[in-house]
């Protein structure tokens, strides 16, 4: 890890529109655009950002998919940034809600197919699940990436950490009614792998349920560095990737595990 390795890190919050991807993604290319204008080395776009959980034109949604990528690509060439957010894939006849890493000159570097795939919305039911974790390589530092649900599963997260991601990204579609459970998990999955986190969430409503919101950025001791209210808007914050270093000197916890004492 280099010394003071500072950056500009953002999530974009959207309030997303079922039926209109072409509005939503001239919405968030907007914003994007600012923040790159604004020096900010890393976008993080909700999950399915751009169309949100419309099951019912999914192929037709897959279908626009590079189209998309296209555009977020444009960006990310033209400030040399990188942005993620996840949205619709398709292979053969099976779909996956996918997030993708874009990073400026190389295009897509990084690709995650959700693994947890959430029950008490038939997401399981849609889509096929992910069979593995990423950690990315970017021009910024190592990245691990996990959706929404992910959350609950701290193994996924701590694998991540374990195989060196110093930021961990979190595109989520989360229900107002466990906001509670959403900062305190983002928060733990902080803490117990020492290592920021960037949590951007749709905010208005998905369907019939009514979304959080609330995206933030947490560093490595937990510490809520900024956070949005429920309505669509753009968080930031300059984060420096030493910290990570300073955080584990001075709670050893990996130092102090005893991996064989677990299984």
């Amino acid at each position: 890890m280099k010394e003071n390795k500072k950056i500009i890190v953002s999530a974009v919050q959207l309030k997303i529109k079922l039926g209109d991807p072409q509005g939503n993604l001239i919405r968030a290319l907007k914003k994007i655009e600012k923040l790159a204008q604004e020096g900010v080395s890393l976008a993080v776009l909700p999950e399915m950002w751009i169309c949100g959980y419309d099951f019912k034109n999914l192929e037709k949604i897959a279908d626009q998919t590079p189209l998309v990528l296209d555009k977020l690509d444009n960006i990310a060439r033209a400030y040399g940034m990188t942005i993620i957010g996840s949205t619709v894939e398709q292979e053969g006849s099976d779909f996956f809600n996918t997030a993708f890493t874009m990073e400026g000159k190389k295009g897509v570097i990084g690709k995650y197919r959700k693994i947890h795939l959430f029950p008490l919305l038939r997401e399981d039911y849609y889509f096929k699940r992910g069979n593995r974790s990423e950690v990315i390589n970017s021009s910024i530092g190592k990245i691990g990436v996990i959706l929404c649900f992910d959350i609950r599963f701290p193994e996924l997260a701590r694998s991540l950490a374990l195989r060196g991601a110093e930021i961990v990204v979190v595109p989520a579609q989360w229900p107002k009614v466990r906001l509670n459970h959403w900062r305190t998990l983002l928060q733990a999955r902080a803490i117990e792998n020492q290592l920021f986190v960037i949590a951007s969430a749709c905010c208005g409503e998905g369907g019939k349920i009514k979304l959080a919101g609330h995206s933030m950025i947490i560093d490595p001791n937990g510490k809520i560095l900024t956070e949005a209210g429920e309505r669509e808007t753009v968080i930031k914050a300059e984060i420096d990737l030493k910290e990570i270093e300073e955080s584990r000197a001075n709670m050893p916890c990996f130092s102090g595990r005893v991996p064989e004492a677990y299984s």
